[in-house]
């Protein structure tokens, strides 16, 4: 996804191409200029492309009598600007996760996946294990308590067992989502039912920490409130419960950290939706609150369609990153993405998810990167984007994530040997 500069109100129509190109090199620019540590050296391969592609812009802006050509210049021009973009920001994050892995010790830094409601750990590859220390713990309030206000939430002793076995950290929830599946469908046939809706959503939330609490070493209490489709509630119910949740949790555990996680960060869905708080601020406003939350969480699905994060360049990736460290609080990103063979063309190869890791792990702020998809789903929003395929086949992407799983071990900086 590209982007304009902004553009004043005229009759006269812009040309598209060299708008982007303006915009392009201007987010370059500025991206040097304040985005990122002055102690660290532009690279001379990046100078000359940004000379390269500021060159053709102006050549695109000033040849706009000429559409055929004015455009050429203008697409040459954000080729070349994407490439030094690339190779700017991927230089930039393994000097920061190298200055990090310095300043702090790598084992602050976790490194997990999200299971599957049923997790079977016999068919896990090993080498799962072996590349995070820390996994989920799902649960789903319509199943604890699908037809009345009863619920019954069943504990997955073996999965928590294989956790105590492979020493992998525990994050129980999300607890509090309206994701398709996760709501009691009574909720859906009755309307206007706020008052119900949260009673009851404050029961199952004390039902998961009085059962859970003695096994979970983070809580997931809510997720995705910013971006509720279908349940016909309005934004101040939406923080009211996300509200709730934080505070019914700190009631019965003032001591386990609690995170609450937003959708979509960058705010697609606001183009289609009529709604006052974008995430960021739904996210500031929960902070300021102070409900003894202790992290903010990202979701990103990292590909085209309808509910998920579109795909950018990496300047907009590290510049969305730090916009969100300025809530001061610890960062989780759920992250996925494509991860089908290197040669297909719908997915994220190898080295671009190399790459958004590497960006990602190299700000500060970001204390946990959870891969949102196991095991590759046929239906849904992270459509092959699994760890290991349908079949249960590891993936390209594992031997990224154990590579750099190794990379962040102890005594194992960037650029070390691992043995």
């Amino acid at each position: 996804m590209l982007m304009t500069g902004s553009l004043a109100v005229r009759e006269e129509p812009y040309l598209l191409e060299v708008e982007l190109a303006r915009g392009t090199v201007h987010r370059l620019r500025q991206y040097i200029a304040i985005g990122r540590l002055p102690s660290i050296p532009v690279p001379a391969r990046v100078s000359s492309l940004l000379e390269q592609a500021t060159l053709l812009c102006c050549q695109a802006v000033t040849q706009q009598e000429n559409l055929l050509e004015s455009a050429r210049c203008a697409l040459e021009s954000i080729e070349r600007c994407l490439e030094a973009i690339e190779d700017l920001v991927c230089f930039d994050g393994e000097e920061l996760l190298k200055l990090r892995l310095h300043q702090q010790e790598s084992s602050n830094i976790l490194i997990g996946f999200t299971s599957p409601e049923q997790l079977d750990p016999s068919a896990i590859p090993e080498s799962l294990a072996n590349s995070f220390n820390m996994t989920t713990l799902p649960v789903c309030w319509k199943k604890a308590s699908p037809e009345s206000e009863a619920v019954k939430l069943e504990i997955p002793q073996e999965h928590l067992a294989w956790c105590e076995q492979e020493e992998l950290k525990l994050m129980a929830g999300p607890i509090v989502s309206f994701a398709e599946g996760h709501v009691p469908d009574r909720f859906h046939r009755e309307e206007g039912a706020f008052n119900d809706l949260q009673t009851q959503c404050k029961a199952f939330v004390s039902h998961c920490v009085e059962q859970l609490k003695d096994h979970v070493d983070l809580w997931h209490a809510a997720a995705g409130l910013n971006r509720i489709q279908d349940m016909n509630l309005s934004e101040e119910q939406c923080v009211r419960l996300a509200i709730d949740a934080v505070e019914t949790i700190r009631k019965q555990d003032q001591q386990t950290p609690v995170i609450v996680s937003f959708e979509q960060p960058w705010g697609e869905y606001l183009s289609r939706n009529q709604q006052d708080l974008s995430p960021l601020h739904f996210a500031d406003a929960l902070v300021r609150a102070d409900l003894g939350i202790n992290g903010i969480g990202m979701e990103i699905n990292w590909q085209p369609g309808a509910g998920n994060t579109h795909p950018r360049d990496l300047v907009a990736l590290a510049n969305e990153l730090d916009r969100w460290t300025l809530l001061q609080m610890p960062l989780v990103i759920f992250l996925t993405a494509p991860t089908g063979l290197d040669d297909d063309q719908f997915s994220c190869s190898s080295n671009r998810i190399d790459q958004l890791l590497t960006v990602i792990l190299g700000r500060p702020s970001v204390q946990v990167l959870i891969w949102n998809q196991l095991q590759d789903a046929t239906q849904g929003p992270h459509l092959g984007s699994g760890i290991v395929d349908s079949d249960g086949q590891e993936k390209p992407v594992l031997r990224v994530l154990e590579r750099l799983s190794k990379q962040l071990e102890p005594g194992q900086g960037p650029g070390e040997k691992t043995g």
